[in-house]
């Protein structure tokens, strides 16, 4: 039986690269749950919105990677491959946690009946960096993956897949997260 979480992995320049955006952004703040409420007991972070037409080259060079990937998570799940694609107005997060912060709480990516959330359908998440014990736990399916540079993620949106990020008390890391959803535009 799948957990349909897949896993394969972004060169690790491009996830430097990506690194080195947030930290010279000037355009980044703080970490916002759904409704754009800040609680860091819950998500404690420094986030930066990044849309899929940036004219980055290390942006474009991220997609075309994550292409790779989720071409390859066709294969695996034909079913979707025509039904869902990047949605234009949602960005992908780049996302800083100091030591001792993180997403927290238990959560999934499709939790809110507004739009974009609601039409979310698969998650890709990138770890940038490597933390020891940083990875990102899977609830139901008792799983927890490593925090590795350029490990790449995709799984389901829906609450199938709650899952929280491991807490490091003592290193930064840095994560992509974005989503694919239902083509609806």
């Amino acid at each position: 039986m799948s957990n349909f979480i897949y896993q394969f992995n972004i060169d690790k320049d491009i996830c430097n690269e990506l690194i080195n955006h947030h930290i010279t952004s000037n355009k980044k703040g703080p970490g916002y749950l759904t409704g754009n409420k800040i609680d860091k007991n819950i998500k404690d972070s420094i986030d930066l919105n990044v849309y899929p037409n940036s004219e980055l080259t290390f942006v474009k060079n991220y997609y075309k990677e994550l292409q790779k990937g989720i071409d390859q998570y066709y294969d695996l799940h034909f079913i979707l491959k025509e039904k869902i694609g990047v949605h234009t107005k949602e960005p992908f997060v780049l996302q800083h946690y100091y030591p001792g912060g993180g997403f927290k709480a238990w959560h999934f990516e499709r939790s809110d009946l507004e739009e974009p959330i609601i039409s979310r359908t698969l998650v890709f998440m990138t770890y940038l960096n490597d933390v020891k014990n940083g990875g990102t736990e899977f609830f139901h399916q008792g799983i927890t993956t490593p925090a590795k540079q350029g490990l790449t993620l995709i799984w389901p949106a829906g609450w199938t897949h709650v899952h929280k990020g491991q807490i490091s008390k003592t290193k930064e890391k840095y994560i992509v997260t974005g989503w694919y959803s239902f083509l609806n535009e």
